[in-house]
């Protein structure tokens, strides 16, 4: 009997520049959110651009997600398996190492309700949400890996966006009807589903290149989408801003969704492999990229000391110069972390950086590497 041939990989690889620049950008933005967190709460004076910047800062994360179904399935969908336990396995060390760390520092600086609280030490607190969401999604990438045939990738679309679609109906009614949005948001963005969208998308444009290309868009014509979603998102938070005096939620909003799948999909056309981006100004966003997943585990700790420092040294907090600076320094303490960490021992590297040891040699650092996680 003959061999089955095997399914060919799809020719729409997304360009290693461009990805590299990308994953900085983004991360970049998710360290600048946590430093407005913690020195301007208030969404009209954070450092750049107060409310009308907020919409560029909800793009990060679904950007993520989107780079992580696209590089979730190492083989056509329904043909094989995923080693499910190996892709767990890189995520889990550094989720509990560096959840430990946050509450520690927090516990330090005389707040212990982190440790009292079942969400933050199961489900991870501050960012680490993203962590514990993202090994939810390689237990859905190993069953679409192994059930769900290429040509259901339509079907699995369509029923990621009725989730994530009702996830964001569900934030608007716990933010509008509801007493207390805080305590329902940790239900609303840990779980898996209202994310789905994102990573069924990452999956279908990874698998589907045809129904992509058909869908691809002018320069122009997605620049004239983006506008009015722009001020579809800011509408909201100012409505927000009129009915509660503040700003409880700015992720799920239900006007922001159509920027975000907008912004999505712009961005990974853009990252589309094309022309060599061999431009200066690309090279240079794109440089340690590498590096950007263990940026992300331990920008919140360093904001943590640093802010901290910032006050005992009696440095001016109100002054907008606090964010810029809490951000550089929180960027710069965890780079410096993954370049010494990954000398260490596999075990301890793995906990600290995310990523194994080089002592065992270099391995793959573009693409195949992020199937385990996508920063």
């Amino acid at each position: 009997m003959p061999a089955r041939p095997q399914a060919r990989q799809p020719a729409n690889e997304l360009d290693p520049t461009r990805l590299g620049a990308a994953r900085n950008v983004a991360c970049a933005l998710v360290v600048l959110v946590h430093a407005n967190l913690f020195a301007r709460p208030d969404l009209d004076v954070w450092w750049p651009g107060g409310v009308w910047f907020v919409p560029a800062f909800s793009l990060a994360v679904p950007l993520f997600f989107t780079v992580s179904g696209y590089f979730a399935l190492s083989r056509p969908p329904g043909t094989s398996r995923l080693d499910l336990g190996r892709r767990l396995n890189r995520l889990l060390p550094p989720f509990l190492f560096w959840n430990l760390v946050n509450l520690g520092l927090l516990f330090l600086e005389g707040d212990a309700r982190g440790w009292r609280d079942p969400v933050n030490l199961l489900t991870g607190s501050f960012q680490l949400y993203f962590v514990f969401v993202l090994m939810q999604f390689e237990i859905v990438a190993a069953a679409v890996q192994r059930f769900v045939p290429v040509r259901h990738l339509d079907r699995l679309l369509l029923v990621a966006a009725t989730l994530t679609g009702t996830g964001y109906a569900l934030a608007g009614l716990a933010l509008y009807v509801g007493e207390n949005y805080a305590a329902a948001d940790p239900w609303l963005r840990r779980p898996f589903v209202i994310w789905s969208l994102f990573f069924a998308l990452g999956v279908w444009l990874r698998w589907r290149p045809a129904a992509w290309e058909r869908m691809r868009a002018p320069p122009l014509a997605v620049a004239l989408a983006l506008v009015p979603a722009w001020a579809l998102y800011c509408a909201e938070l100012g409505l927000e801003g009129r009915l509660f005096g503040q700003h409880p939620d700015q992720q799920f909003l239900p006007g922001g969704l159509p920027l975000q799948v907008i912004g999505v999909l712009a961005l990974m056309a853009w990252m589309r492999r094309g022309p060599a981006s061999d431009h200066r100004i690309l090279r240079m966003l794109a440089c340690g990229s590498r590096h950007t997943f263990t940026i992300y585990l331990g920008h919140v700790a360093a904001l943590i000391v640093l802010y901290d420092l910032w006050w005992r040294l009696e440095f001016p907090v109100a002054s907008w110069p606090i964010v810029p600076a809490l951000a550089i320094g929180a960027w710069a303490v965890p780079r410096l972390l993954g370049q010494v960490g990954r000398h260490l021992p596999s075990a301890l590297s793995r906990c600290v950086t995310g990523v194994a040891s080089r002592r065992r040699g270099r391995g793959p650092q573009g693409p195949a590497r992020m199937a385990g996680h996508t920063l």
